[in-house]
């Protein structure tokens, strides 16, 4: 039987990253801003329920038939889910998406659209996996090939949007102690507690001056600690 889900969990996660890269290729030869929202919402919708009808009003008419059946195709799975984020396919995608995307579609892509096909992917996703994309960029440069302020800006985003806006810290907790309930190793646990708390400690450090003020020193730590007592509160009722 552990054999038997090994296999089915490494097929998966093969699928996974050939669709991952189906999506770059589609987005790195894309000539309309539709073709890459189209590519988003076709790995997206494996991943997550999307709400294609708001979609539908966001892109061009002659799209829309693509759209739809691509709808009509999509298969939302729930162990996709866990295999995405706990494999290579997200860390994948997450680094296309926060340099390549973020540098050359992204402030093209309507806010609905942007929220739907590419938000998701990290406000949905599993924090503990999130949290080690979106961080690192903050402080990071660009390279020769890519917009770096349009990276750091859209970094500092994700990051007010998922640990602040979307009490990213609470879920961290719910996810660790899940880790541990479930037998999680002891060392590996501690070890993976110790890099992200380490990671969302250096936020404010990482980010830009003039930042949001909600990444500043003193609003960020607040926000934390109200997430981080609203967990306690939340364990002692347990």
């Amino acid at each position: 039987m552990a054999e038997e889900k090994s296999k089915r969990k490494s097929e998966v996660e093969t699928q996974l990253l050939a669709k991952v890269s189906d999506t770059i290729s589609a987005i790195n030869s894309a000539k309309n801003v539709d073709d890459v929202v189209l590519a988003l919402y076709s790995l997206a919708s494996l991943i997550f329920p999307i709400d294609t009808s708001s979609l539908l009003g966001v892109i061009s008419e002659r799209y829309r038939d693509q759209l739809k059946k691509a709808e009509s195709t999509a298969v939302c799975e729930s162990e996709l889910f866990e295999i995405f984020y706990q494999g290579s396919a997200f860390p994948t995608l997450a680094r296309f998406l926060i340099y390549d995307v973020a540098s050359n579609w992204l402030s093209c892509i309507p806010l609905t659209a942007r929220k739907l096909v590419y938000d998701v992917f990290f406000v949905k996703g599993l924090t503990i996996e999130v949290v080690q994309t979106v961080i690192p960029p903050l402080d990071r440069s660009a390279g020769d090939f890519h917009d770096a302020n349009a990276i750091r800006s859209n970094a500092e985003r994700l990051v007010e949007l998922c640990l602040l806006e979307n009490e990213g810290v609470l879920h961290l907790a719910r996810e660790f102690g899940a880790c541990h309930k479930f037998g999680g190793s002891c060392s590996a646990l501690k070890s993976a507690v110790s890099r992200v708390a380490q990671l969302v400690a250096s936020v404010p450090d990482k980010a830009r001056i003039g930042a949001q003020r909600s990444l500043s020193s003193d609003s960020f730590f607040k926000n934390i600690t109200v997430q981080l007592i609203a967990g306690a509160e939340e364990r002692s009722l347990k």
